[in-house]
Order: structure tokens, then sequence, then C-alpha cells
């Protein structure tokens, strides 16, 4: 009996803005709820509702699923719902699974919608169908699927409630974080998985005293750091003494966390890979020569996963193929309890994965394709976050249910991608933080950013669960669910979204810069449709609070934010004569507290000659702070002082979105696109160094990056970013981002 409760509250304290007063774990439960053989939740707020909810151990619970669904069987956490008028019976393999069938049930009776974390997801009243007769049953897609949590501290209370109202069922934190979240997540029937970079936890600063050989060596020093956490620095992995210490710590963990059955042993971001003889002897020679480091770190997991199952057999070891690792090593096998969460850091959003005609998603298909012959799972870690302006409901989800579709159909088990939790108040579990709030930067941030993306990962949920779910219809239903009356018009509104994100044919790829959508997608006149579509929603919700104030907070962002950043100015340079010059005055530098003017000189002297962009650039900075490199043609080496120049695609090469050009003071060269080094062009580079400067003169053929004819008028979205490594400097045109096509200013051929 104590079983079935603990049960029982857990689902119907997860629908307590639907239930009525019934909070966590038996405590100010009212009257309507019998802990007695009826195991029955009365539910006041929608009549005389009767919820039998239980697990497939509770004989009733087994008794309706073998009657209502013969032959069948749940899996993972499927469930059952049996709706007969006001008898509702849920059952599932494990506690969460009732959640997701109670939250069914709600969007059957009531129209019910949870897309967003903190409050909006309210039942309207007077709403319940009580004479409904409704029976369902479903196993998830995938066994994993959730969360990698960012620009917060991690998972906590709030929002493990509105995961498991949407489907989801894995909110992987960062491992450093465990203790102050374990129990807010765990309580809500949500495993806690660790995942991300983790070596710095296994080994923390503190071993820099003691055991400075457990750090890698570069360039004839050990490169240590502080605290519990790093980022580009990684580790002697060669070190057998490391390779103890990480066995251990891992085996404590677990031992300290015995529902935690994903833990994490990942690289730490960026680079940091050490040239000591230990660590060379983890390479294999031709990967070293590309800066490629996966057959390295892999021997490494091999070794500590291989030593751990034979400790504690249930723990699977979570490992990121990213960065440096994201290729499959050159090893024979990888260990049985290693899961690979391969991270599409850089595939794009408009084309499927495994899209032939998209070059870099081919790129990306290969990768998991190769992954796939070690028959470890795999897991996709993903970045719908977009990077960018989060405000924006994209990328088109019906891109990602293809891939959906697509990864099911090869065996990947678990899908993760990056979000942005940022914020609500943790008001039921991890006390440590209660009434503290936290946000992303203040709380009408917060709000603003839900706003934007909670159709978005809303409907993912459903997605992810079934990739065969009809979307249009699941749109239609949300819509209709959220804004009521006033769903047609608001629907118009994303329709324009989604047709201007298909109109736009170039391929687009996650990036940590800011990217202005409204800016980049948005058209003439677009303005005046969406004030038209809000005032019809407006109209038509008047009446209902409820959908009013929903409609209300859409359109203080649309009116507010789209249409403001939609005329946001661009840079501009005028070629007259086909001639322009940028001088010091037209370029910003980085600094924490945004752009400032340019630290060091610069000059950049553009012309159009025929179909070519010459370019010549002269950079000053202190005597002895050059770093002069030449790695070669799209060489992977460290670059040196750099020459960057961005250039969006022409009429004839939409698709590839935009090129990049890479010019290293030695006289090096990489170009490609977005990122992607298979593109090549045949522009030409000549640099020269002195004491005090460097200077380069680059040729870059236009027709090959789409423009047919070069016209008078024309305009070439372009930016050109200096940096200075050795000065930490970073000085741009347009904006210092190395990459997002928002970020490109005008240059006007005169």
């Amino acid at each position: 009996m104590k079983k079935f409760l603990s049960v029982l509250a857990l689902a119907a304290m997860m629908m307590l803005p639907v239930y009525g007063t019934i909070t966590w774990q038996g405590k100010n439960i009212p009257a309507g709820v019998k802990a007695n053989g009826a195991k029955v939740v009365k539910a006041a707020k929608l009549g005389d509702f009767q919820i039998y909810a239980g697990t497939m151990d509770v004989p009733e619970i087994a008794a309706a699923f073998a009657k209502n669904f013969p032959g069948k069987k749940l899996t993972s956490d499927g469930f059952f719902l049996i709706i007969d008028g006001k008898k509702i019976t849920v059952g599932s393999l494990v506690a969460r699974g009732l959640v997701y069938g109670i939250t069914h049930a709600a969007e059957k009776l009531n129209n019910y919608s949870a897309p967003r974390p903190f409050g909006q997801d309210r039942i309207v009243p007077g709403t319940a169908k009580t004479d409904l007769k409704y029976k369902y049953f479903s196993n998830p897609a995938f066994d994993i699927r959730g969360f990698v949590v960012c620009s917060f501290n991690n998972v906590h209370g709030t929002f493990a409630e509105w995961m498991i109202r949407n489907r989801y069922n894995a909110g992987f934190g960062s491992i450093r974080f465990t203790d102050d979240y374990y129990d807010a997540v765990t309580n809500f029937g949500i495993p806690w998985y660790t995942s991300g970079h983790s070596l710095y936890y296994w080994l923390p600063g503190s071993y820099s005293k003691t055991n400075p050989e457990f750090f890698p060596l570069i360039d004839g020093k050990r490169k240590t750091y502080r605290g519990n956490y790093a980022t580009h620095v990684q580790l002697n992995v060669g070190n057998k003494g490391l390779q103890d210490l990480v066995v251990n710590r891992i085996v404590d963990f677990a031992k300290k966390y015995p529902e935690c059955k994903y833990i994490a042993l990942s690289v730490n971001d960026g680079g940091g890979w050490g040239e000591s003889p230990e660590e060379r002897a983890f390479d294999d020679p031709e990967e070293y020569k590309r800066r490629v480091y996966s057959t390295r770190f892999f021997r490494f997991a091999n070794l500590i996963a291989e030593r751990v199952a034979k400790i504690n057999p249930d723990i699977k070891i979570v490992t990121l193929a990213y960065l440096r690792c994201v290729e499959p090593p050159k090893l024979e096998k990888l260990s049985s309890n290693i899961v690979v969460k391969l991270c599409t850091y850089r595939r794009c959003y408009k084309c499927r994965l495994n899209d032939p005609e998209c070059r870099v998603n081919r790129r990306w298909n290969k990768l998991l394709t190769d992954w796939k012959r070690f028959g470890n799972p795999i897991h996709i870690y993903d970045y719908i976050r977009l990077g960018g302006s989060p405000e924006f409901p994209l990328p088109d989800l019906r891109i990602i249910q293809k891939d959906l579709q697509y990864y099911k159909s090869i065996g990947v088990t678990g899908y993760d991608t990056e979000i942005n939790v940022d914020g609500g108040p943790v008001v039921r579990a991890a006390p440590k933080f209660r009434g503290k709030g936290f946000y992303r930067s203040k709380p009408e941030d917060h709000e603003r950013y839900w706003t934007g993306v909670k159709m978005v990962f809303h409907q993912l949920g459903k997605i992810l669960w079934n990739p065969e779910l009809d979307y249009e219809q699941s749109q239609k239903e949300y819509f209709a669910n959220y804004f009521g009356p006033a769903g047609d018009a608001m629907h118009k509104v994303f329709k324009l979204v989604e047709k201007r994100w298909k109109e736009d044919k170039a391929c687009y790829v996650w990036s940590g810069a800011y990217t202005n959508f409204p800016q980049m997608l948005f058209k003439r006149g677009d303005a005046k449709l969406l004030n038209q579509y809000l005032a019809e929603a407006v109209k038509a919700a008047a009446g209902n609070p409820y959908y009013a104030e929903n409609v209300k907070k859409d359109a203080e962002l649309i009116r507010g934010l789209w249409i403001t950043q939609m005329d946001a100015k661009s840079k501009e340079l005028h070629l007259v004569n086909g001639k322009g010059v940028l001088n010091n005055g037209d370029f910003v530098s980085r600094s924490k507290k945004g752009a400032i003017p340019a630290k060091y000189p610069s000059k950049i002297e553009l012309a159009i000659k025929g179909d070519q962009l010459h370019l010549k650039g002269e950079f000053i900075q202190p005597a002895g702070t050059i770093i002069a490199q030449n790695p070669g043609r799209d060489g992977s080496r460290d670059f040196g002082d750099t020459f960057e120049i961005f250039v969006d695609a022409g009429p004839g090469n939409a698709k590839d979105g935009s090129y990049q050009f890479i010019v290293t003071a030695g006289g090096g060269l990489w170009d490609g696109q977005l990122r992607s080094s298979e593109w090549n062009s045949t522009t030409t580079v000549k640099t020269t160094v002195k004491k005090d400067r460097w200077s380069a003169d680059v040729v870059i053929p236009l027709k090959e990056l789409g423009y047919n004819k070069i016209t008078k008028g024309m305009i070439l979205r372009a930016n050109f970013v200096i940096i200075r490594n050795k000065l930490k400097d970073i000085s741009g045109w347009s904006s210092t981002a190395l990459e997002g096509r928002s970020s490109l200013g005008n240059v006007v051929v005169e």
C-alpha cells in the first residue's frame, strides 16, 4: 500500500494546476484523496472524476490493462489511459508514466496545455468533458528524452515538473551540481543523469599541488586549474595514477547517488591537449597530425569503463563525441558500458541530417553511421536552442521530426538538446534555493524567453515520444488549447515565421553568436501582417482572462522585440567606383562590457575588379606580439594571428548560407562554408610580417560564392575580423562575432 500511495501522490501532485490543492508527499491533501482500498483521487475542479492510477504491480491496474489492451506490452516509461465518463484509469511500469497519463487525460478532457515551466498552464474553468470514452496505449520511441541545461545552474524541481508533463524523462545536469539538485529531480520520478564536460570533476584542481603529473603537458609546462571546473584544458589520460583516481571517484559517486546510472566521463570544453609521452602513447599518429584526439580519449574511456564495470556493472559511462573527439576512434571496440553522445555541434537545421544534398549534414550523417560500427548505445546531443535570438520559435520541428524518424530507424536510443532553462522559483524541492529565483538576467527576460520558445519545446516532447505523430494536427491542438478562441489568429503568426524560414534557402548552423532572426527572415510588410494577426487574437480572446493573458504576453514579445528587431540597421560601406576603405575608427574590439573602440589600429582597402573582391589589410600591434603561423591550406593546427573574412552566399549559391576565409599572418588559408572545410575556393593569399605590423593581400573570386554578375547597387553581406592572439584581442567591423549571418554588414557596390 505504501508504494502505491507514493506513486499516486506523485501523479496527483504533478497535476497541481489541474486537480486542485494537492501538495507533495501527502501533506495538505484534501478530503478528495482516499487512502484506502479504493485507491481514488477525487478531483473537485474537474467534477467527480475518479482517478485510478498505479504501476503494473497493482492488481487492479494490471487487470484493466489486460482487459482493454490484449496482447500489448508496456516498455520503458510507456503508459495506458482509459477514460470512461467520470472514471479515469492510468497505468505504467514507472511512476512518471502515471503523470504522462494523467496529463494526457487533462488534454483530452479539458484542452489542457503545459507549454512553459513556470505558470500559464492552468485549466480553464468549466471546460471538462464528463461523457468522453477514450482508450490510449503508447510506448516511447526513445528510452532517453531530455535536455542538457545551459546558462542556469541545473535542472531544479520546477523545471523537472514541466519536463514530466511533456513526457521528457532525462535532465542531464552538470555533474558538479549533483549535491544541489539530485533530490529535486529524482523526487519527480526523473532519473538523475550526468552529462556534458566532466574531466574537471574527476580531477579537482586541488591535485595541481600534490599531483601535477595528472595534468597535461603543454609547451613544456603542466597546465593546471583551480577549483572544480575548467575549460580549455584536458587531463594526462595516459597516467596510471590518474586512471586509478578517476575509477575510484566514479565508484564512490555511484555509491553516494544510487539512482544515477548514467555517469559522465567526457572531455572538457575547448582544447588543451597535452604533449607528454604518456599522453602521446594513447594517440593514433594519423589523427594526431590532424589535431584529432578521439583515439587518445576513448582509449582512456575504455580503461575506465572496463574497470568500473567489474565493480558496478549497472553503471553506464556517458561520453561525448565532441570537437576534437567527434570522429570515431581507431579502436577495435568500445567497452560495452559506454554510451556515446554525438554532439551535432555544427549541423544544419534547415535540412534533415541524412539529406545527401546538404554539404554540411553529409559530414554529420557519416559521423553518425561510422559510430554505429561499435554497436554501443548512441544518443544524439542536439542544439535546438540555436544560440542567437532565443525568443524566436525555431527551428521548424518538421525537420527535427524527420531526423527522429531516421534516428529511430537506425537504432539511436536517446536524444537530448541543450536548453536555456534560466529561471523560475524552486517551489517544491531543493529548499536551499527556495524563494531566491534563478533568471537569465532579470525575471522579465526569463518570461520573454519562454514566451518565445514554449511551442518548440512543448511540441518536441510529443514528437520525441512518437516521431510518427501528425505534427500539423498537434500544432493546431496546441494553439486551440493555449489560446482558445484566439488560436487561429495566433497560428497565423507562427505560420508566417515558418513560411519565412522555409523561403530563406540558406543552410543554418547553430551559432553561439547572437542571431537576429527577425531582421534575417522577415520581409517588408510583415510588421503590418503581424499587427493584424495580433489584433484579431486580442479581439477573439476578449472576455476570457486566461486566454487574454496568454495572447497579451505573446503580443508584448512580438510587438516589443520581433517588430523592433526586424528594423535593425546594419553597418554599411559604399564602394564608390568599386573601391572603399575601412580605417581604424570603423572597427570595434570585444570586451566583457560589449563592443568598445578598437584597441589596435587596422586598415582594410577593398576593391571590386571584374568578378573578384580584392582586400589589402594592414594590422598594427606592439612589437614582439605577432604570432605568424602557416598551417597550410585548411590546416587544423593553431592559426596564430588571423584576418578573417565572412561573406554571405550570392544568389547562385543561396543554400550555402555564408563563407569564411581565415588568413594567417604566416600566409596560411582556411576557407569553408558554415565552418565546413569541404568547400574550397581558388582564393589567393599573400602576407608580409614586420616588427610591429603585418599585412595581407587577399583575392576572392566572387563567382565561386554565387555572385554570377557584379552590378551597380549590388550588396555583399560581409564582415572583417582581426584576431591578435597574444594580446587576446578580437576586433571587427560590423561585429566581433566569428559567425552568424545577422552579424554581417552591407558592402554596397557603386
